[in-house]
């Protein structure tokens, strides 16, 4: 199968504080793979570091073959940051403005799903964290890529946007094969969604497969006020 993204010997800190390192893994067109861990482990600036935005320690990233910082087929990735509320002081431009900064050829029927056709004259600034959510799924979305990229994507979303996200992913990783990766907090998803995990915690991450997950056994990967049981191995 097609390698979608291949991290080799990745470390990655600031100062003598060194986040994490040793990190290895490669995900395959079709793949979906979802981080977890505590809060602090790293999980978005492993994101941030796979798209260029931060520069590792040491170690090697590759995106559909390509050295990160030659990569430059952005149109393939879609991103959904975590929590970013656009204000006017940040960024003061309409909902139609927002979308058109890397427009897809799919944005209407993404608004249409999300239910965002109605505010596309609106400023961003006066959309409630839950729809500017709903913006940048769209902005990812829209672009049919071939690799998403999502920092805990259903932060601020009602129960029934939630599903449909979920309901959206799935769709778009069995049917259209596209590769995922995902941090969530939800447990649930891991299991329903994902064919890959990486667990995040103490300055190691840990790749599995969904389907190693086991009962509670000999290792502990916390996250939050949560615990999930997880056999931990060296590779």
């Amino acid at each position: 199968m097609d390698k979608v993204l291949k991290v080799k010997d990745l470390a990655y800190g600031f100062g003598s504080n060194i986040l994490f390192s040793g990190v290895n893994f490669v995900l395959e067109r079709g793949d979906y793979c979802t981080i977890i861990g505590p809060n602090g482990s790293g999980k978005s600036s492993l994101l941030k570091l796979l798209l260029g935005i931060l520069s590792p320690i040491s170690g090697t990233i590759e995106l559909f073959g390509k050295q990160v910082n030659e990569f430059n087929e952005w149109h393939k990735i879609g991103y959904v940051p975590q929590s970013v509320y656009i204000s006017d002081v940040f960024l003061p431009i309409t909902v139609k403005e927002f979308l058109e900064l890397d427009a897809g050829t799919d944005v209407a029927y993404y608004l249409n799903y999300f239910g965002l056709e109605g505010f596309l004259n609106k400023r961003m600034s006066l959309l409630s964290f839950g729809l500017q959510q709903r913006a940048w799924l769209i902005k990812a979305f829209a672009k049919n890529p071939e690799l998403l990229i999502l920092d805990e994507p259903i932060n601020g979303l009602d129960p029934q946007t939630y599903h449909k996200v979920n309901e959206l992913l799935n769709d778009l990783n069995r049917n259209k094969h596209i590769t995922i990766v995902h941090v969530s907090h939800d447990i649930g998803m891991v299991s329903s969604l994902a064919n890959k995990l990486l667990c995040m915690n103490n300055r190691r991450v840990y790749q599995h497969e969904v389907s190693e997950i086991v009962n509670p056994q000999d290792f502990e990967c916390f996250f939050g006020n949560q615990q999930l049981f997880i056999p931990h191995h060296d590779h």
